[in-house]
């Protein structure tokens, strides 16, 4: 899935599926990504304390001003468990330096059981 909005965006995964979630700035040259950390956190709800799987970090593309978060099969599983249909809250949000933190995206992230093995 490719995001090239700020705001609130509803992501559906199938669990035990690999997945990437990939936010490109529509204006690169206005943003400076050099020294920036992003990272993508999911919880069972916004007012959880602790996150449902590891915050996940971004794997930046500076020259065109991309981030992709990456999930393996296995931590969408995980984000299932034994249910048909999981939801969960989540939201990205990107360090530049020195320290400006800004939220880029967040929303509901769905997670549902597929049918072929």
């Amino acid at each position: 899935m490719v995001c090239t909005k700020r705001g609130s965006v509803n992501i559906t995964w199938k669990g035990g599926d690999s997945e990437t979630y990939t936010l490109r700035y529509k204006f690169p040259d206005t943003v400076d990504l050099s020294m920036a950390t992003a990272s993508m956190e999911i919880r069972k709800s916004a007012r959880d304390a602790e996150p449902a799987i590891p915050t996940k970090e971004a794997v930046i593309d500076i020259a065109n001003a991309i981030l992709t978060f990456s999930f393996s099969d296995v931590e969408t599983a995980e984000l299932l468990g034994d249910a048909q249909r999981s939801t969960f809250a989540y939201d990205t949000q990107v360090t530049y330096s020195p320290g400006q933190v800004k939220t880029l995206t967040g929303g509901a992230l769905t997670v549902t059981a597929g049918i072929t093995d």
